[in-house]
């Protein structure tokens, strides 16, 4: 096939990629082995690259880190600085889960031939976002924001309801995770409004779910019900797995708020049953939920089978699952007077909670407590003598993690007083964006 017939099925796969994968990666194997043929070098490099890309939806990562690969090598005979920072960004998406240290590598690569390109492109929005979930994922919850918050500005110019609604989803989980919630709140109900205007169901569905977990971690239990149950409703088809996550959280809720019966109820209606062989399908926090609330309706014996039915699904759980989880079967091992195990079922769970604490404090590298806050401003002062005791001061709390709102309470301002002393120093010290400096702030702190 000529290069002009290659052009055009490269652009036909791309409409049936959707509806049918399997076709589409037959079709793109094909345009690969004539590409390879007429050693036509950009077409070998696209064709790759759309490869990795299904086989990554698919979920079959190793094909899709090998195509990511392919292209790398191949995109060296191209001189298409536009097509180098697409392979550049493939292949940071692809190891973003493999070798975090190599995905930030060809993310920031890609972030530079990109902004080259063209500073406010919807790649560069693209390749913040990845940079955003790849921090995510290492746990390094604030930096990540403030990719998604660099990310969403861009994504706001594009009109896009669907990207920009994403975009604020994740600014709520990273806010989520720093135990910000009311900001995580504000986040994903910005991006429920962008959902709901794009009649995005999904989207809908799943912000609605967020928005119920951010005031669960806020106390606000009855709103979080009513969050809940609009989620049931926005979707009358939706999707099983959100379901049962929506009924879940309805049950956690309910009994905290007290409602023991009301809350088994809805448990029973997502298990199936009371009966302990229920539990080999349900999640570890399902288990934990149906045993706390056997046990404060005096079922303790059978919250006890339950409990001990998810003993085999701890190793594979996250830490604080496994911590709350521990916590419950300490509880119902003292009701039935087994001190012993209640005892050492405890210092499990105080153990794995004393390591999330850890964790959280290296989220936020500023100590916020007062003496250390100081000596803190004194690095930042004696670092960037041109700066007043008002920007010392936010640009430390910044960099602790606190948001805007959170920093104008502490030092009893206005919130847009706070956005414009913030804006004032980045262009003061010469920086590119709020990110950069509190990067640049932390490691004056952290020396």
């Amino acid at each position: 096939m000529r290069r002009h017939e290659l052009e055009i099925a490269l652009r036909s796969v791309a409409d049936i990629r959707q509806k049918d994968p399997a076709r589409a990666i037959r079709e793109l194997l094909q345009i690969l082995e004539q590409a390879e043929r007429g050693q036509y070098h950009d077409i070998i490099v696209r064709a790759h690259l759309d490869l990795s890309d299904r086989y990554r939806a698919q979920n079959e990562m190793p094909q899709a880190r090998a195509h990511a690969e392919q292209a790398l090598a191949a995109v060296e005979s191209v001189k298409d600085p536009a097509l180098v920072a697409r392979v550049q960004y493939s292949m940071g998406v692809v190891l973003t889960y493999i070798d975090p240290t190599s995905s930030q590598q060809h993310l920031e690569r890609a972030l530079a031939l990109y902004r080259t390109l063209g500073g406010g492109s919807l790649q560069v929005g693209h390749t913040l976002n990845a940079l955003g979930l790849l921090h995510a994922c290492r746990g390094e919850f604030r930096i990540a924001f403030e990719y998604f918050t660099d990310c969403e500005e861009i994504y706001r110019s594009s009109g896009n309801p669907v990207l920009l609604g994403s975009v604020n989803e994740c600014m709520g989980s990273a806010l989520l995770k720093m135990h910000r919630f009311e900001e995580a709140f504000e986040a994903f109900d910005r991006a429920r409004i962008l959902f709901d205007t794009a009649a995005d169901r999904t989207g809908m569905v799943t912000t609605r779910i967020c928005m119920a977990t951010a005031l669960l971690g806020s106390g606000k239990n009855d709103q979080a019900i009513e969050v809940l149950y609009e989620a049931r409703e926005r979707d009358p088809n939706v999707h099983r797995d959100h379901l049962r996550a929506i009924d879940g959280n309805i049950a956690c809720a309910l009994e905290q708020n007290g409602e023991l019966e009301r809350a088994l109820d809805v448990l029973v209606s997502v298990l199936g049953s009371t009966d302990p062989s229920a539990a080999a399908n349900a999640s570890l926090m399902e288990i934990r939920t149906m045993a706390m609330l056997l046990a404060a309706l005096d079922h303790v014996d059978l919250a006890r089978q339950w409990i001990e039915a998810g003993s085999s699904k701890l190793e594979s759980a996250q830490p604080r699952q496994a911590a709350e989880y521990l916590h419950a079967h300490s509880r119902i091992e003292a009701l039935l007077g087994n001190t012993s195990a209640a005892y050492e079922l405890l210092k499990g769970a105080t153990a794995l909670n004393e390591m999330l604490v850890a964790e959280e404090r290296k989220i936020i590298a500023f100590d916020p407590s007062s003496s250390k806050r100081t000596a803190q401003m004194g690095q930042i002062r004696a670092a960037f003598p041109s700066l007043g005791e008002s920007e010392c001061m936010a640009c430390a709390l910044f960099a602790a993690g606190s948001g805007t709102k959170e920093v104008a309470q502490i030092m009893n301002l206005s919130v847009r007083t706070i956005e414009s002393i913030r804006f004032r120093v980045t262009k003061k010290l010469g920086l590119r964006s709020t990110r950069e400096l509190d990067a640049v702030v932390r490691a004056v702190i952290m020396q």
